[in-house]
């Protein structure tokens, strides 16, 4: 008898797959989600064992954030590439039987696509797309617009408040504002409260 050791080959950008996700995936911004990729060779064959030669890349590249523009017209940060940037690479990890961990955060709000690439060549499906949703309000974000340096006692000051999570995503889903003598209570949709306190003038 003759004794054969067929061993792997290449690893596959068109057979590797993700799972332990779903797309279109949603997830708030800031939230580590964690997914998997299991590698397969040019013959459809899912390794056992980490395979050699090959170069995985995972980025999520920013396309827009629409559905995330403020209401009242207070324009988005002006250099928010620099400061909490466009595109997210991953934290990729081998695992065992072929698998590789992966784990992403985002922190800018929109739709995102998710480049998943083997030797530089893009999976199957690939890029999937990523909706980024904001995450609880931050007092410390808020924006006023045409607040007033100062005021009449007794008058009604009429001034604008765009809500905004830790990352100045703005929000959507603000349930109340509760104005108490010279202070501002915010409440979120998990009923956490901020309060914001200005001066009022004679």
């Amino acid at each position: 008898p003759i004794d054969f050791i067929i061993d792997y080959g290449d690893i596959s950008a068109i057979y590797s797959k993700l799972s332990s996700i779903i797309f279109p995936f949603t997830v708030e911004a800031g939230v580590d989600f964690n997914y998997q990729l299991e590698a397969y060779d040019v013959k459809n064959n899912k390794f056992n064992k980490e395979p050699e030669n090959s170069i995985i890349k995972v980025i999520a590249l920013w396309q827009e954030s629409n559905s995330y523009l403020s209401p009242i017209g207070v324009p988005d940060l002006p250099n928010w590439q620099e400061i909490i940037g466009d595109t997210y690479g991953a934290e990729i990890n081998y695992s065992s039987n072929g698998v590789y961990n992966i784990k992403h955060s985002i922190f800018k709000a929109g739709t995102y696509n998710l480049e998943v690439k083997i030797n530089e060549t893009l999976i199957t499906n690939s890029p999937f797309t990523i909706f980024v949703k904001p995450t609880l309000l931050s007092s410390q974000k808020v924006i006023y617009d045409s607040l007033p340096s100062t005021g009449i006692s007794g008058n009604i000051i009429n001034f604008n408040i765009q809500s905004r999570d830790k990352f100045s995503n703005n929000l959507k889903d603000l349930l109340a504002i509760t104005v108490i003598n010279s202070s501002i209570m915010f409440r979120d949709k998990n009923d956490n409260t901020y309060t914001e306190t200005g001066t009022i003038s004679d």
